[in-house]
This record gives C-alpha cells, sequence and structure tokens, in this order.
C-alpha cells in the first residue's frame, strides 16, 4: 500500500465515524458508502471496503456492529446481508479530534 492509499483509507475510516457520530443511530454499511460517496470519498471505495474498514474499526473498539441477513422470499434468490454499524464512546472521542488512533485520521476542529 502506498503512502497515499494510507491517507485515503484512515481519511474514509475518520469520516465513517464522524458519520456515525452526527447521525446519532445506527447506520448500514450501506448507508455510509452511500454518504462516503456523497462527501467525493470515491477513491478505493467498495462495499467489500467498507466492511472491512468495519471490520478494522470494531478491532480498535471505536464501534459495534451486528451482521444481519434479509431473508429472501424467492428460494432461488440470495440473501442479502447487511452490517449494521453503532460508534462506541471510544469511536466518538476519535470522531471528535479528542483522541488519535493510527490507522485514523485526526479530526482538525474546522471552526
Amino acid at each position: 500500500m502506498t503512502p497515499y492509499e494510507a491517507k485515503v483509507i484512515e481519511r474514509r475510516r475518520l469520516l465513517m465515524l464522524q458519520f456515525l457520530y452526527r447521525a446519532g443511530c445506527p447506520a448500514s454499511d450501506r448507508e455510509l458508502e452511500i454518504g462516503l460517496k456523497a462527501v467525493g470519498a470515491r477513491q478505493g471505495l467498495t462495499l467489500a471496503g467498507v466492511r472491512g474498514d468495519l471490520m478494522w474499526l470494531n478491532e480498535q473498539e471505536l464501534l459495534t456492529y451486528d451482521v444481519i441477513e434479509d431473508g429472501a422470499a424467492d428460494p432461488d434468490e440470495e440473501k442479502r446481508v447487511y452490517f449494521i454499524a453503532k460508534i462506541t464512546d471510544d469511536g466518538i472521542a476519535v470522531a471528535n479530534g479528542d483522541v488519535s488512533v493510527k490507522g485514523v485520521r485526526r479530526a482538525i476542529d474546522e471552526g
């Protein structure tokens, strides 16, 4: 991974935490993907990448997530899987810039 790619991932992780904090409620992997696209964080963005970041952020105890399967009505149809993420108190501290964690871009006070 290049230093630039690492910076892209770090920024994406910060944005995910900030989205969860500002939403004030859990969000799905797909909602986070849409939010990231909306703010221009599209480079290298895939649903698998969002899920990978959720798993990594969970390992750092910055968020928790549940994996939910949406049962298909048709037995021939594939079930859809969703990751539902919820920010932790430590994640809120990182989202606000009060704490820094290697692998997540440090939040900068915009005011």
